[in-house]
């Protein structure tokens, strides 16, 4: 390496330590137009029995990201779903997320889940989705008979319906899911 370039490399490291990293709100706002553009196309809203489908399929490594309060989570919630709380300054939570998962974001309403789904592209995530309608899409395809009384969380039969469902319902889907393929062959030799 020549004394120019790793002179140019040296005043680069010295930028990113006096400027620093961009924060999670400037990288919002610079990629705002083309998120809000995606979001506009609807290509990441996915329809409640996609989500199902997903919930049945073992081939499959999926998060289920609940924005909704506590209280709205504990009445009653999609099985297998993790209540988050997306704040700014307080995005840690999104680093155990496996890279490689389809994440889905659930929340009260669609412009909630737009707003975290926002920050969690923002931060770099891939593979990331919206419950089409929020919780109440998937409350209004599967939950018959009276209003959830009880805080049951994922122990109602509406936090899982049987995967035969799924066929109910005609939709796009959208997900697109990166699975390993096994080898056909063999082993040594």
């Amino acid at each position: 390496m020549s004394n120019w370039a790793a002179a140019v490399l040296i005043v680069l490291g010295l930028l990113v330590l006096v400027i620093g990293d961009p924060t999670l709100e400037d990288r919002l706002e610079r990629t705002e137009p083309e998120l809000q553009a995606e979001l506009n196309e609807r290509g990441m809203h996915i329809d409640p029995a996609e989500l199902l489908s997903l919930l049945h399929n073992n081939q499959v490594r999926l998060a289920v990201l609940d924005t909704r309060p506590d209280a709205e989570f504990n009445l009653f919630h999609i099985s297998d779903s993790r209540r988050v709380a997306p704040r700014p300054g307080r995005d840690t939570w999104t680093r155990d997320l496996p890279a490689d998962a389809v994440k889905v974001v659930v929340g009260s309403d669609e412009q909630s889940e737009e707003e975290t789904w926002k920050r969690l592209r923002a931060l770099g995530l891939t593979n990331v989705y919206l419950l089409e309608g929020g919780i109440d899409g998937w409350v209004g395809a599967y939950h018959e008979g009276t209003p959830f009384d009880a805080a049951l969380g994922e122990r109602h039969a509406a936090a899982r319906p049987d995967a035969a469902r799924v066929s109910e319902r005609q939709f796009e889907k959208k997900v697109k899911v990166a699975v390993a393929s096994k080898s056909a062959g063999g082993g040594c030799g």
